[in-house]
C-alpha cells in the first residue's frame, strides 16, 4: 500500500518485501499502482457540506508509516470542528488467513461544542492487473459489467473484482460486513469517470458500462455526532483468497472466510459462503445443481441443495448460503465445501477450511426434537434398511449395508440416540396442541436423566410413520412439515437412497419453518 502526502493511497499484490515495490507476481489492485496514488479519494459530508480528506481543513497529523505494524495514519481538522483520522492498517484477510488485505478506518470526531450530522463516502478507483475497467462479482447476484447500487439490506457482505472472468489468480475481494467491518448504508459499483467528479452524490444507471474504467464507493450516511463523541467506520479491501476448479464445462468460485468471527458477547457470528457457478462449455448444462456438502453441525437460513436450472454457454448463476458454525469450547478447523453438476456432467467438489475459534455457548443444551415422517426427522435414514439388522443396531446402522461404508457426519450424530415410534395421522395443525406438552416433558427429561415420557399415539399405523427423534440441540415445534422429498428441494439426482435423505433432512432442518434454535 502506498500513501501520498494528503492521504490518498492505492494498492497492489504481493509486492516486493524489501521494497513494497513490484516484483515478478505482483498485480495492482487499485489505480495506478506502484505508480504514486490519487485517483482515489473519501469525502466527509458534515451538515450537507461536502470536504475532501487531505484537501480541506488543517493537517493535524500528515500520513505516517508505522512498519512495524503495517499502519500509517493521518488526520485533519475541518473547519466545523470535525477531526478526521485515516488509519490504514495491513491485516489477515477474510478470504485468505494471511496479511495482504487493508483495514481502511476514519474516525470522526466532534471537537466542536455544536451537534453536527455527518456522512463519509469512500470512493477506490479499482485496477486489476493493468485492467482499468476491472469486473465484479457480488453475492446474490452474480458478475455484471453495468453500474449497480445497493442500498440497506441490499448491500452485500462482499464482493469480488477481478482483471476477468476467467482469470483465476488476479482477483481482489472487497468485505462490508464482519469483523469490525461497519456495514455501510449504500454501496455503488459503478464508472470511475462520473464517481470521481460527483465528490459524493452519484447516481448510477443500470445501462452503464464499467469495462472501461471501475470503481467502488462505501457510503454510510446521515449520521448525528454530539460535541465529544466519536464515529468510527472500518471496510476491508485486498487479495481474495477465492477457491476455484475452472475446469469445463462448469467453472466454480467459490468464496468464504478463512475464519468465524465472534462478536462482543462471544458468540459466534453468521458469515456469508457463495458459489459462483459459470458455463464455459459449448452445450448448455441442464438441471444444473449446487448444494453445500458440509455436515459438520453448519445451520444454515436456506436449503443446503439450490437447483439452477439449465446454464446457457457463457451464462452464471450465484448461489449463497448465511451460516452459522457450531460451538465450541476449544478452536475447532473444518472444511466448508459446495458439490456442482449437472446432467451428463461429473459433480466436481471444490472445499476449503474455516478456522472456528472458540465461543461462548450453553454447556446445558436442550437435545433436538423433530417432529414429522422419515424424512423429516432423518430417522428413515438412522433406521437400518435389512429386517434382520434392526435387532442388532436398534439406534441406526453403522455402515451403509450396500457397499459397507460409513455414514456421514450427521448420522453419526444420531447414531446411539433415543427415540419412538409414534404411528399417527396427525395434521400439521394437530402438531402444536398434541405435542407442545411432550415436548416439554421430554426436553427437561434429558436434561435431568429422567425417565422419558413416553410418546403420544393417537392413530392406527395408516401407512404413514411419524417419528420423534432426538438429536444434539433443539428444533422447535414447526406445524408446516418438510413435505416435498421428491420435489425440488429433495431431488437428489443420482445420490444413492441414503445419501438422498442425508440431504433431505438437512434441507428440513435448515429451512425456516423449522426455526432451528438453540436454546439454553
Amino acid at each position: 500500500m502506498q500513501v501520498s502526502s494528503i492521504g490518498r493511497f492505492n494498492m497492489g499484490a504481493n509486492p516486493n518485501p524489501a521494497t513494497g515495490g513490484y516484483q515478478s507476481g505482483s498485480f495492482n489492485m487499485m489505480y495506478s499502482w506502484p505508480s504514486s496514488p490519487g485517483t482515489s479519494y473519501s469525502t466527509v459530508r458534515v451538515d450537507g457540506q461536502d470536504y475532501i480528506y487531505g484537501s480541506s481543513g488543517g493537517v493535524i497529523e500528515p500520513p505516517v508509516d508505522d512498519n512495524n505494524t503495517g499502519t500509517n495514519r493521518s488526520s485533519w481538522l475541518l473547519p466545523n470542528g470535525i477531526k478526521v483520522t485515516q488509519i490504514l492498517r495491513i491485516v489477515e484477510g477474510q478470504g485468505t488467513g494471511k496479511r495482504d488485505t487493508a483495514e481502511i478506518r476514519y474516525e470522526l470526531e466532534n471537537t466542536s461544542s455544536t451537534q453536527h450530522n455527518v456522512g463519509l463516502r469512500v470512493m477506490n478507483d479499482v485496477m486489476l492487473a493493468n485492467n482499468d475497467g476491472a469486473l465484479f462479482r457480488v453475492p446474490g447476484i452474480g458478475h455484471f459489467t453495468t453500474e449497480k447500487e445497493f442500498v440497506g439490506e441490499e448491500v452485500p457482505d462482499y464482493f469480488l473484482s477481478m482483471r476477468s472472468f476467467e482469470d483465476s489468480r488476479n482477483v481482489a475481494a472487497g468485505t462490508l460486513s464482519g469483523g469490525e467491518a461497519t456495514p455501510p448504508d449504500r454501496f455503488v459499483i459503478g464508472r470511475w469517470p462520473g464517481l470521481v467528479d460527483s465528490v459524493f452524490d452519484y447516481t448510477t444507471s443500470s445501462g452503464r458500462s464499467i469495462t472501461s474504467d471501475s470503481a467502488y464507493a462505501a457510503y454510510w450516511t446521515n449520521r448525528s455526532l454530539p460535541p465529544g463523541e466519536r464515529l468510527t467506520f472500518v471496510h476491508y479491501y485486498g487479495a481474495s483468497g477465492v477457491t476455484q476448479d475452472l475446469r469445463p464445462p462448469l467453472a466454480v468460485n467459490m468464496f468464504a472466510p478463512t475464519s468465524a468471527s465472534i462478536d462482543a458477547t462471544g458468540a459466534l457470528m453468521p458469515f456469508t459462503m457463495s458459489a459462483f457457478v459459470r458455463n464455459t462449455g459449448n452445450a448448455p448444462a441442464e438441471n444444473t445443481y449446487v448444494e453445500f456438502t458440509s455436515l459438520a453441525g453448519f445451520e444454515l437460513a436456506s436449503p443446503r441443495g439450490v437447483s439452477l436450472g439449465t446454464l446457457a454457454p457463457g451464462q452464471e448463476k450465484p448461489v449463497s448460503w448465511v451460516v452459522r458454525a457450531p460451538a465450541s469450547s476449544t478452536e475447532q478447523t473444518y472444511t466448508l465445501g459446495v458439490r456442482v453438476g449437472a446432467n451428463g456432467v461429473e459433480a466436481k467438489v471444490v472445499e476449503r477450511p474455516i478456522m472456528v475459534p472458540a465461543s461462548s455457548f450453553s454447556t446445558e443444551t436442550r437435545p433436538y426434537v423433530a417432529i414429522g415422517d422419515s424424512t423429516t426427522t432423518g430417522l428413515g435414514v438412522a433406521s437400518c434398511p435389512l429386517e434382520d439388522e434392526k435387532g442388532e443396531y436398534p439406534y441406526g446402522c453403522p455402515v451403509e449395508p450396500a457397499n459397507g461404508s460409513a455414514y456421514p457426519d450427521i448420522l453419526q450424530r444420531m447414531l446411539g440416540s433415543p427415540y419412538s415410534d409414534n404411528y399417527t395421522t396427525l395434521e400439521p395443525g394437530d402438531y402444536k396442541a398434541v405435542y407442545d406438552p411432550y415436548y416439554d416433558a421430554l426436553s427437561d427429561a434429558l436434561l435431568t436423566g429422567a425417565e422419558p415420557p413416553t410418546a403420544p399415539a393417537l392413530g392406527p399405523p395408516d401407512g404413514h410413520v411419524n417419528r420423534v427423534s432426538v438429536f444434539g440441540y433443539t428444533i422447535k415445534k414447526s406445524v408446516e412439515a418438510y413435505e416435498d422429498p421428491g420435489g425440488a428441494n429433495g431431488d437428489r439426482r443420482d445420490s444413492t437412497p441414503w445419501e438422498s435423505h442425508l440431504h433431505a433432512v438437512d434441507d428440513a432442518q435448515n429451512l425456516v419453518t423449522v426455526s432451528l434454535q438453540r436454546v439454553a
